[in-house]
């Protein structure tokens, strides 16, 4: 029997009439009728009585439901078994990337590449930059998506947006209170001596993790030291609590933006121009890549540009003014 006919009487029992039961299975009443007078003649049983315009099931109709859910059961079973098949079927690709750069590309570059290549399966395994540099030596995962520096001489990689880097800090903070910031902005961040910086407490992110990479190649730069008062797991977490507190932090400049924090900050460069840490996608020297993590790698650029026009930047370092 086919499995639309138990839909139908369940429709009807439901709504307990046949053009409401039509219309929610978008079928024309007679239709539906013409099925129901089939199934009946079939089984030569009636499965409804009419009591006041309204179709009741009989003792039969009701075993015929009991039974034909259990029928409608076990056929979604059976296609969600065989989907599993089909999609394992399917070959893969696996995407390492840190988890709040994830948060705001992956629901767009999914979607993207599902539709690119329907016949893969895209993967996605969280970790900050060292983890997944890890990953990608073990061969856990084929690609990565972070942000430059790159640690190890074993992977190359390809450039997908530009990412700016800034010194933050609250405006209300000691550090911030030397300095006049009539004209001191996001966009129009105060170059100093890095010798302002030796004794200013900052609040990182935990070694390994991108942001920490490019603060400690600022400071390896400038030639200093500074104290660090406290490591955090999340670059946004520590970025909001440096909105608030005296301590200083190294950050993308879309951070803040993000955060809407940026007005509540004042943002601070020891070079003339601002360190570019770009977001780019490696993978391992020998690999070849197969066409589907090509397409990949050109959707991620599209999707890493798209969110960098979302937050323009462009910068006009000033020369610091002090009180």
């Amino acid at each position: 029997m086919n499995t639309d006919y138990i839909r139908y009487v369940k429709m009807i029992a439901q709504e307990g009439n046949v053009s409401r039961a039509a219309a929610a299975l978008f079928i024309s009443q007679p239709a539906l009728l013409k099925a129901l007078n089939k199934i009946e003649a079939r089984l030569k049983i009636k499965l409804f009585t009419r009591e006041k315009r309204r179709m009741i099931l009989t003792e039969a109709g009701k075993v015929f439901l009991a039974d034909g859910d259990k029928i409608l059961d076990l056929e979604d079973i059976l296609l969600k078994n065989m989907e599993a098949m089909s999609e394992e079927k399917k070959e893969t690709v696996t995407l390492g990337i840190p988890g709040e750069r994830g948060a705001n590309m992956l629901p767009l570059l999914i979607p993207l590449f599902h539709k690119a290549c329907p016949d893969y399966r895209l993967k996605t395994v969280e970790g900050y930059s060292e983890m997944l540099e890890n990953f990608l030596l073990e061969g856990t995962i084929d690609l990565a998506l972070y942000n430059l520096p790159v640690n190890t001489e074993s992977l190359v990689w390809q450039k997908l947006a530009d990412n700016y880097v800034v010194i933050g800090a609250s405006k209300h903070s000691r550090f911030a209170r030397k300095f006049d910031l009539s004209q001191n902005s996001l966009h129009s961040p105060y170059y100093i001596s890095p010798q302002l910086l030796k004794n200013a407490e900052f609040n990182l992110v935990k070694k390994g993790r991108g942001t920490r990479r490019v603060a400690e190649q600022i400071f390896a730069a400038a030639k200093i030291h500074p104290p660090i008062y406290q490591e955090y797991d999340r670059h946004q977490t520590l970025v909001r609590v440096c909105s608030i507190t005296d301590q200083l932090c190294v950050t993308p400049c879309h951070t803040p933006l993000q955060l809407g924090i940026a007005d509540d900050m004042c943002f601070f460069t020891t070079e003339r121009d601002l360190v570019n840490r770009q977001v780019i996608i490696a993978w391992l020297k020998e690999r070849k890549l197969s066409e589907a993590e090509k397409k990949l790698i050109a959707l991620a650029q599209v999707v890493a540009q798209k969110i960098g026009r979302e937050d323009p930047c462009s910068f006009q370092v000033a020369d610091a003014i002090f009180r």
